[in-house]
């Protein structure tokens, strides 16, 4: 049930993108976007390896990365137990949602 919760959660547009603070919600966007974020981030230690799986697809596909979670002991607990999990495929997903925070995307200028 929790899985497919996660899976079929409908979220704001505004959720995916860098909120602009010049926007007159965005204090109100940015308590949104947390919330959603440690909702998610709960799940990332669920006890159902699925459920934990879906979570990090979510985050993924969210463009949420794992600085976009405030507390620095919780960016290293995620990162710790999500890269020795004993599910090759949530370890996979969590690959998945760190490579954005960890590998910079650089353009190569080809001759």
């Amino acid at each position: 049930m929790r899985k497919l919760a996660i899976r079929l959660i409908k979220v704001p547009q505004f959720v995916q993108a860098k909120l602009d603070p010049e926007d007159s919600n965005f204090e109100e966007k940015a308590r949104m976007k947390k919330t959603l974020i440690r909702c998610f981030g709960m799940r990332l230690m669920d006890q159902e390896p699925e459920v934990r799986r879906e979570a990090y697809v979510k985050l993924t596909h969210l463009n949420i990365k794992i600085e976009d979670f405030d507390c620095p002991e919780t960016r290293m607990l995620i990162f710790k137990e999500g890269m020795t999990d004993q599910d090759t495929r949530v370890k996979a997903a969590c690959i998945q949602f760190l490579t954005p925070s960890i590998v910079e995307e650089v353009e190569f200028e080809v001759d």
